[in-house]
């Protein structure tokens, strides 16, 4: 387009030319040949207006759908983030109640344990080897019941899922109550304060000794 814009008025300027020189008898072309050559220019302009026009809409379509994948992908970080957050809340909350579980129910057979101690050592009260002995036992017997308790807390996977294992047997309740109070009247004792069962000797029931003796040991330390 520019050589033939171009062409046209180097041949209007050479039609004038001759025709001024009388070499040829035409009339003069260059304001003609001026506008051909100014249309071909401003056709070249519109040409590339309308490729840059072309170019911008191309961009801004490009540019929106950019948009939309960044809106996208900031909604899916968003619902990662919240479901993170609640993974992590919840671990939060099964850590707080395992800690308040820990402190629980470890207090109770250490306290137990402490109380027996702090009786031994006072020979005003247990001065005869055979009852030394028997709370001896029962320190003993206290602390491998708070092991046991420990490695129950520590199981994980219950922990985790929230689901605990009922292990049921068949046992003789009174027995059963009144092997728990032995072991916890020092506490008791200590305060002047003394257990009575009135469980008839042959009632049995189905329980999970583990368990169920942590529930009979709380209340009764949270009693005394």
């Amino acid at each position: 387009i520019i050589l033939f814009g171009s062409l046209i008025l180097i041949l209007g300027c050479v039609n004038d030319i001759l025709h001024s020189a009388e070499v040829i008898h035409t009339q003069f072309v260059v304001p003609q040949a001026f506008l051909g050559f100014i249309f071909a220019q401003s056709v070249i302009l519109s040409m590339r207006f309308s490729k840059a026009f072309n170019e911008v809409e191309k961009l801004t379509q490009n540019l929106t759908e950019l948009n939309l994948g960044l809106e996208d992908t900031v909604i899916q970080r968003t619902i990662e983030y919240k479901t993170q957050k609640e993974i992590a809340e919840s671990a939060n909350k099964i850590k707080d109640k395992f800690v308040s579980i820990v402190s629980h129910d470890l207090r109770s057979p250490l306290l137990g344990v402490s109380n027996l101690l702090e009786l031994l050592s006072r020979r005003d009260i247990i001065s005869d080897e055979e009852e030394r002995f028997k709370f001896i036992s029962m320190c003993r017997d206290s602390i491998q019941h708070s092991l046991k308790m420990v490695r129950q807390l520590l199981d994980l996977s219950r922990i985790e899922t929230g689901v605990v294992k009922v292990n049921l047997k068949k046992v003789k309740l009174r027995a059963f109550i009144d092997s728990i109070l032995d072991e916890l009247s020092p506490q008791g004792l200590i305060k002047n304060i003394s257990f009575q069962c009135g469980i008839p000797e042959s009632d049995t029931i189905q329980i999970d000794p583990e368990l169920f003796s942590q529930v009979i040991r709380n209340l009764v330390t949270n009693a005394i």
